[in-house]
């Protein structure tokens, strides 16, 4: 999840730190370490962030601030690494327990050809994808089950609410499965303190296959500039009551499409708004006028939509709401956002789209949320040792 403050430049979330280069100091001053930086490109740009009067000082003595921020720099990166290696040997090993030790309450739930879907979803997926339907009639068929709320955003019924009341008690069973073991739950994001990953209990493969023969025809008429195939994915549980998480803030979800059905259970409140779709170097600029849009939930109703199409949930006011989210993405998704920011281009998609290259600030702005990514897809809760007998 990559985040912002609506109509701020501010990443919600993530540590602004800032150095004071000058008091930058090892236990002993005069043997602290530092790096050489050999690259003049680097080093100017670190210089331009040395306050005014460092600036002033020789060139001897700017090297030599600018060598020690430098070594500091590194050391704490190496750390992070470490840590972020650790976290990642401890989920594994949770993911491990889980599969196990952990047995279904409702085994039926793990199977696709088990679930039960609104008749005029699963008869709009026949239709189009049979063989000799051919690409403008099936994006007619998919079309006709669905209600473009606002530009990019399709809504439309998907399960019967006592279906979704099925995958709830299931989540539930998990959790108190966690809880009766000593094992702490993994939560879906950084940006979540309650729900659950559906991938670590055994869903990966329902929801993969779930992917590929329901949603990704969806993916194709829609979102023309999306790469096929859908080929990875990410499905979790969230969850919003008074007295736990009631909201969520402005941010965009790391993937290429995104499904949203709402579970339940009994609520008010919690609308999810939308603010436009912006690509990395303008994640941080407002909405325009006309892309602001408010949705509200209802139980059993999926709403789809690209996942760079900015979003949050307001404040829930009464009762408990739950959504299963599946974040879906190709296997050239990294690689495209990478070319993207190399060629210092705003991809068509993006509702800011100008002809221009990005401003330096925006790629400064770029690499901060890169690095906030990255420390959110790597950053994962400790287990708490788990007893099984």
């Amino acid at each position: 999840v990559q985040t912002m403050e609506h109509g701020h430049q501010h990443h919600d979330g993530c540590a602004h730190h800032h150095t004071d280069v000058h008091n930058v100091k090892a236990e002993d001053e005069d043997d602290t370490p530092r790096l050489a930086v050999t690259d003049e490109d680097l080093f100017q740009k670190l210089v331009s962030h040395l306050p005014a009067h460092l600036r002033s000082l020789p060139q001897a003595e700017q090297v030599e601030h600018v060598e020690r921020l430098f070594y500091q720099l590194q050391k704490h990166k190496i750390k992070h690494a470490e840590q972020v290696e650790e976290a990642r040997k401890l989920y594994e090993q949770y993911k491990t327990t889980v599969k196990q030790h952990f047995t279904p309450q409702d085994a039926a739930l793990y199977d696709l050809t088990n679930w039960e879907f609104e008749p005029s979803f699963l008869s709009a997926i026949k239709r189009a994808t049979q063989e000799t339907t051919n690409e403008s009639d099936q994006a007619k068929e998919l079309r006709s089950i669905l209600t473009e709320v606002h530009p990019g955003i399709y809504s439309f019924k998907i399960m019967p609410p006592a279906f979704c009341a099925r995958i709830l008690e299931e989540v539930a069973y998990f959790e108190k499965w966690c809880e009766s073991h000593g094992l702490k739950m993994h939560r879906p994001n950084t940006m979540n303190n309650y729900g659950a990953i559906l991938d670590d209990f055994g869903f990966d493969t329902v929801l993969d296959t779930f992917m590929r023969t329901h949603i990704t025809p969806f993916a194709r008429a829609l979102y023309p500039h999306v790469d096929l195939p859908l080929d990875s994915h990410h499905g979790f549980i969230v969850s919003y009551e008074i007295g736990k998480d009631t909201k969520l803030d402005f941010h965009v979800d790391m993937a290429d499409v995104t499904l949203n059905v709402c579970l339940g259970s009994v609520f008010s409140g919690g609308a999810l708004y939308f603010g436009g779709v912006r690509c990395e170097f303008h994640q941080q600029t407002g909405p325009l006028p006309d892309e602001e849009f408010e949705f509200d939930h209802n139980v059993g109703v999926g709403i789809l939509h690209v996942a760079k199409h900015r979003h949050l949930a307001q404040d829930i006011v009464s009762g408990t709401r739950h959504n299963l989210i599946l974040w879906m993405r190709s296997s050239s998704f990294e690689d495209r956002m990478s070319q993207l920011y190399d060629k210092e281009l705003c991809p068509a998609w993006c509702g800011l789209n100008t002809a221009s290259t990005p401003q330096p600030q925006d790629q400064v702005l770029h690499q901060t949320i890169i690095q906030q990514q990255q420390q959110q897809q790597q950053q994962q809760q400790q287990p708490q040792q788990a007893t099984f007998s």
